[in-house]
């Protein structure tokens, strides 16, 4: 048993998931106390300073309660101890490029930050979300779980699917595959809406512009908030964890980009297939995709193609190849990804206007001038960047009862078992850093001498 650990504090499930190395924490008081507030995986995200002070200041935008305000706070490097169990202390690291401001030069780099004050005291500003926010598919659940029915306006309906078809002609906008199963899908669920502050009209989000074509496999993803579109940089395809896709398939770098591939999810470099002549593939694959393609599937399909069911759900676009596995994605029905939910029959929805054009799935503005996805970048930050605090993931009392439970083997050896697993992970194995270091003559129990 080893109880080495590559941060001094317990990482969330989280943070696992995301390999955080940049981690941001937040004051309980005007003490040292802190608590996990936001983090970054540097690596799949490399950011500058003043990109990510952008990204905190629009995490709060996907809240109903946000308040637009100037910046007020800094970033300064901390070194962080071990109070108790799931407490920990802050302490701020001095010497030069330690302190990092909304206007200050340079990338970023990994390591421990907290956030204080203008005057350099510790600040109880709040940015985004320090709670675990739950994602739209997430959001979906809990509205089924309460019985509470999912309104009908976020039911994507069969004629919004057509106008989306006739658009996109099958085409996924993440990665510009042409010859995989796709879908039509929400950038911004519609009855997320009534979480904005304000009083949004959900109506005003049942609109082409809101809807862009995927492949089936990158639906969950979608509505889970790992993958999400920054519209300030570029229209950057941006993505919190690890994306699995078909063999050969990659990520746009950018909307702004189409030929512009990201790198693989997993893989060590930028799709082989890249041009050498960005201009000339540009034109080349504008014509592949807007001319050659639709021309090539109206010839062969009956021009009333998109009219008919076929057996296929409502938001399907595409039959190519299915996602690994087969079948529909997850969360492909009810759960809130191509078809909402509803009892009631949806409203009807408008026709094409010039803001539904193909690039409109790209700046996706409505006539109404919604930005679909800042409201959806602004909704994945929080989920996804805001929060990770391991204490979020147990319950109140059950590092008290670990701990009794150690305590106990202090009078009476033989009432713990030392070889069980829990002691080895999660809160058991910080219960049991705690109580070792007030009771080192127990260590023999658990770490016997060879």
């Amino acid at each position: 048993m080893s109880l080495t650990t590559q941060h001094p504090f317990l990482v969330s499930t989280k943070s696992q998931n995301q390999n955080r190395d940049f981690f941001i924490f937040g004051f309980e008081s005007r003490c040292r106390i802190v608590y996990m507030l936001a983090g970054l995986n540097l690596e799949r995200n490399p950011l500058t300073i003043k990109a990510l002070f952008r990204w905190l200041m629009t995490m709060p935008e996907g809240n109903h309660d946000y308040e637009p305000r100037e910046v007020d706070f800094v970033l300064r490097r901390v070194s962080i101890t071990r109070m108790d169990v799931l407490r920990y202390l802050a302490d701020p690291v001095l010497g030069p490029g330690t302190v990092l401001t909304h206007e200050s030069e340079g990338s970023l780099e990994p390591g421990y930050f907290a956030i204080y004050d203008l005057v350099d005291k510790p600040s109880l500003c709040d940015v985004g979300c320090s709670e675990n926010a739950e994602d739209f598919l997430e959001s979906l659940e809990t509205l089924e779980d309460l019985e509470l029915p999912i309104p009908p306006e976020n039911e994507l309906t069969q004629d919004l699917v057509e106008l989306v078809s006739k658009r996109d002609h099958g085409v996924c906008l993440l990665t510009g595959s042409a010859d995989v199963q796709t879908c039509a899908v929400w950038i911004f669920q519609p009855v997320m809406a009534t979480a904005l502050k304000g009083k949004a009209v959900m109506e005003d989000y049942r609109t082409p512009a809101n809807i862009i074509t995927v492949w089936v496999g990158l639906v969950e993803m979608l509505n889970k908030n790992l993958i999400t579109v920054d519209r300030e940089d570029n229209n950057r395809i941006v993505t919190f964890e690890d994306i699995k896709l078909l063999e050969g398939m990659s990520l746009r770098a950018s909307l702004s980009s189409p030929t512009a591939p990201s790198k693989v999810i997993g893989s060590g470099g930028p799709s082989s297939g890249s041009s050498n002549f960005p201009a000339f593939s540009y034109f080349l694959d504008l014509f592949w995709r807007f001319l050659l393609i639709p021309s090539i599937f109206l010839f062969i399909i009956h021009p009333s193609w998109g009219s008919s069911s076929g057996g296929s759900s409502a938001g399907s676009s595409s039959g190519g190849s299915s996602p690994p596995g087969g079948g529909p994605p997850a969360g492909y029905s009810s759960g809130g990804s191509c078809v909402g939910s509803s009892s009631s029959s949806p409203p009807s929805s408008p026709g094409l206007t010039p803001h539904d054009s193909p690039l409109s799935a790209i700046t996706s503005f409505s006539a109404t001038g919604i930005d679909f996805w800042r409201l959806h970048f602004a909704w994945s930050l929080r989920v996804q960047v805001g929060g990770g605090d391991a204490s979020q993931e147990y319950a109140d009392m059950e590092a008290l009862c670990l701990m009794d439970e150690l305590k106990d083997s202090v009078y009476d050896a033989t009432c713990l078992d030392p070889s069980d697993k829990k002691w080895q992970t999660g809160i058991g194995a910080e219960t049991l850093s705690v109580f070792l270091e007030s009771y080192p003559e127990k260590r023999w129990l658990f770490f016997p001498e060879k």
